[in-house]
């Protein structure tokens, strides 16, 4: 029985969006606080609720994790390069977050993932969840065995920012000022953001990358 959920991937991929989209839209969901290891959390927290949270570096450990884990499931989080390597952290507005060996090693890392792992194990695309979020949470809850709270497309207005407390966990969900900015301050689902950038074309010429994008379905 699934009693934790790591949500990872690589950065910029909509790992703290889906994170709270699961948190608030799924009954029985308790969220750890930034980005604490919801298996760490787990072997501590007295709780019976499923223990949830999102750790972008854990990406390249998931086999494992899984192997060791039984009543572990993670979600992978996987969007088109052409956005990833070209986008900017909210927190550091001139730095490009991401560069290609990270997302290269982040995607071929959830492809490498063992097929018997496949029932505790799901890749989402960013684009998906943009587009139908609600189609995902079905194939999400379905996937896992999760009863559904509220839809996806209406969980933006019950995440609430907490301005004064980075690491306290609390009872709801709660988006503290680094993940409110992680999410550009936008915490509504905008299709918008499921399009390529312009400037993202020259990506798609490395022939690792172009490989991965067919993979997931971006070319």
């Amino acid at each position: 029985m699934i009693d934790t959920i790591l949500i990872t991937g690589c950065a910029r991929s909509g790992n703290t969006l889906v994170s709270f989209l699961v948190a608030t839209g799924f009954k029985n969901i308790l969220r750890t606080p930034k980005e604490t290891s919801p298996v760490s959390w787990r072997k501590k927290s007295k709780s019976s609720k499923i223990v949830c949270g999102k750790k972008p570096k854990y990406v390249t450990k998931v086999t494992e994790l899984l192997s060791k884990n039984p009543d572990l499931a993670v979600i992978c989080m996987v969007r088109d390069p052409r956005a990833v390597l070209i986008s900017h952290h909210g927190l550091f507005a001139r730095k490009r977050y991401v560069n290609s060996t990270r997302w290269i090693k982040a995607c071929e890392s959830i492809v490498a993932i063992p097929d018997c792992y496949k029932d505790r194990c799901l890749t989402v695309k960013f684009e998906d969840i943009i587009l139908d979020p609600d189609l995902q949470q079905d194939v999400i809850g379905s996937h896992f065995g999760l009863v559904e709270a509220m839809p996806f497309s209406q969980c933006h207005n019950h995440m609430n920012v907490c301005p004064l407390n980075f690491n306290k966990l609390l009872t709801k969900p709660n988006v503290s000022p680094t993940d409110f900015v992680a999410m550009g301050n936008n915490k509504s689902i905008n299709p918008d953001r499921a399009k390529p950038w312009k400037d993202g074309s020259k990506i798609v010429k490395d022939k690792r990358i172009k490989r991965l994008m067919e993979k997931f379905g971006y070319v």
